[in-house]
């Protein structure tokens, strides 16, 4: 198209109009101007293309695009408000839970919790909820609480403060997803929490989405750990989106087949020296 038209805009400035013009496509000086031309015209419209692609990719100056951040354990002082907000976020329907004995199911694009969760307090249903899936045993003392500190405000506001960016965390979504690995000849269940939001890099009024959206995943909480050691690690990524609903992600975490772990979009999942993940 570019040669075309410079090659019809020539001919018609051209005295002598078609016939010059014929002529004139019949001297290699003209023949390689063109050419020289054309390639100048398709390299500087690749190089557009690419500087557009990069700067719809681009993230907020302050925001790692992805890597790994720790969220202390809630003391006990801190536990009633862990647990409020847990109770909150169960009820408004923000929250998926994934098990082998257990598939969510939609209500009004609302995904239902289990059973145990129907006319009883958030807390002692998720509580009554672990004792029927996982058995005792292999079930660990302090794995409810690690699951009530990340069912919370506590990640999406750490994240958001650490990256600099406005607290406007829109369609937060939590996922509690529980698997059962017997790759080892003995059952060993995997508990992680996963989470992900819309965000935005200024303050917008109004708006029920972003321009951005993060994910993140922890590692598996149902594990000993050092006695020292009172925080969990989550691996988080960020991207730029035009997505406007977060019905993918709680989807996803809705569909997650018994032993696939916690997954994210854009995830896979890997094995690190935390078991994480």
């Amino acid at each position: 198209q570019v040669l075309a038209v410079f090659v019809f805009c020539s001919g018609v400035a051209m005295p002598g109009g078609a016939a010059q013009l014929i002529e004139r496509l019949k001297q290699p000086d003209f023949l390689q101007m063109t050419a020289g031309i054309v390639v100048l015209a398709v390299f500087a419209l690749v190089r557009w293309n690419l500087k557009r692609r990069a700067e719809a990719l681009q993230l907020p100056a302050k925001v790692t695009p992805a890597g790994e951040m720790r969220v202390d354990d809630a003391t006990e002082a801190d536990m009633a408000e862990r647990q409020r907000d847990f109770s909150r976020i169960a009820k408004s329907g923000s929250l998926v839970i994934v098990s082998p004995g257990y598939t969510p199911v939609r209500n009004n694009e609302i995904f239902v919790l289990p059973d145990q969760f129907k006319d009883k307090d958030p807390v002692d249903a998720l509580y009554e909820f672990l004792a029927a899936e996982i058995p005792l045993e292999s079930r660990h003392n302090d794995l409810g609480k690690r699951i009530l500190t990340l069912v919370s405000i506590t990640p999406g506001f750490k994240w958001a403060t650490t990256h600099g960016i406005p607290l406007m965390l829109n369609q937060p979504k939590y996922a509690i997803t529980i698997c059962k690995d017997t790759s080892s000849g003995v059952d060993n269940w995997e508990v992680r929490v996963g989470w992900c939001s819309f965000f935005v890099g200024d303050v917008k009024p109004n708006i029920q989405a972003g321009d951005y959206r993060v994910y993140m995943v922890s590692e598996n909480l149902n594990t000993n750990r050092p006695v020292q050691r009172e925080w969990t690690y989550l691996d988080f990524r960020a991207e730029r989106t035009t997505e406007t609903t977060m019905a993918a992600f709680a989807e996803e975490q809705a569909h997650i087949a018994a032993g696939g772990g916690v997954s994210t979009p854009r995830y896979e999942r890997k094995k690190v020296t935390r078991g994480a993940f």
